[in-house]
């Protein structure tokens, strides 16, 4: 997911929106103030100005596309086959993927530590096994998830499909297997929503344009994903739906976390959510 502290830009052109929205945002990270020593997750979320958002809002687009390109370095997952591996074999369909990628500089806007969500629709197979392969809203990417896009999901280019190796170019991940009751329409509404333009100003009411969390959102409304007030209007925080799954408090329960540091890989299990996010609010 990227935030709405994508808004916050300079009036960056489209030839040179990468070069200065990096400068922006590391002016402003010196705006960002701490989350609250002992606070829950997600207190203190609105981390920049309301002016500031106010201003900027009407080039969002802009900024948002040229913020989405800027990556610092690789995933820390990224090139690891064996983690790789290790994750796509514990996937199902409609599993949702929520992913920190501090190397990228939307995932150091974003207050806390998950900053995107990505769901798994399943393989060919899979979605054969599902009923959905021949749905008409599965048949014009059957070629693309034969081809291994069997991710979906909404950025800054809009909602697409996306290979597990892309989406796994990230530092962590906690896998969230949601509760739904019709496992086929879900799969179709989520495929059907390929070309849906990126909701840049993340307004939960406008279903015309929609990012991350707000595509799960959309297609399952039955797991109650948690929405918060920020800068005036509802939106998703990727944290608060950690928070949720681990309390309990939403139909889509973690059934795997892992995470990289420099050196190595683990499969820390979803016991250590609680305390990594925590951790991450504190700072």
């Amino acid at each position: 997911m990227q935030s709405a502290a994508l808004a916050l830009a300079g009036f960056a052109r489209p030839l040179r929106g990468t070069s200065i929205g990096l400068v922006a945002a590391l002016l402003l990270a010196g705006c960002v103030h701490s989350g609250t020593p002992g606070g829950s997750c997600c207190d203190g979320a609105e981390r920049y100005p309301g002016w500031m958002i106010d201003v900027y809002e009407p080039v969002a687009p802009v900024l948002g596309d040229a913020f989405g390109r800027v990556v610092m370095r690789r995933g820390l997952l990224a090139e690891r086959s064996d983690a790789l591996h290790h994750i796509t074999q514990r996937l199902r369909p409609l599993d949702i993927l929520v992913v920190s990628s501090k190397g990228r500089l939307t995932g150091n806007l974003i207050p806390g530590l998950f900053s995107h969500t990505v769901v798994y629709v399943g393989s060919e197979s899979q979605l054969r096994a599902l009923g959905v392969w021949n749905d008409p809203a599965v048949r014009p990417h059957q070629e693309a998830i034969r081809a291994g896009k069997v991710m979906i999901e909404a950025d800054h280019r809009g909602v697409h499909l996306t290979t597990a190796a892309t989406a796994l170019d990230t530092d962590r991940v906690a896998i969230l297997r949601p509760r739904v009751g019709d496992r086929r329409r879900t799969a179709a509404l989520l495929i059907s929503h390929v070309g849906t333009p990126y909701d840049f100003v993340f307004d939960n009411n406008d279903t015309g344009e929609l990012y991350c969390a707000e595509l799960i959102d959309h297609a399952m409304p039955e797991i109650r994903l948690p929405s918060r007030e920020l800068y005036g209007r509802r939106m998703f925080l990727p944290d608060d739906a950690i928070a949720a799954g681990t309390g309990g408090r939403m139909r889509a329960t973690p059934v795997l976390y892992v995470r990289a540091t420099d050196s190595g890989w683990e499969d820390a299990g979803p016991a250590e959510l609680k305390p990594d996010l925590a951790a991450a609010w504190r700072r």
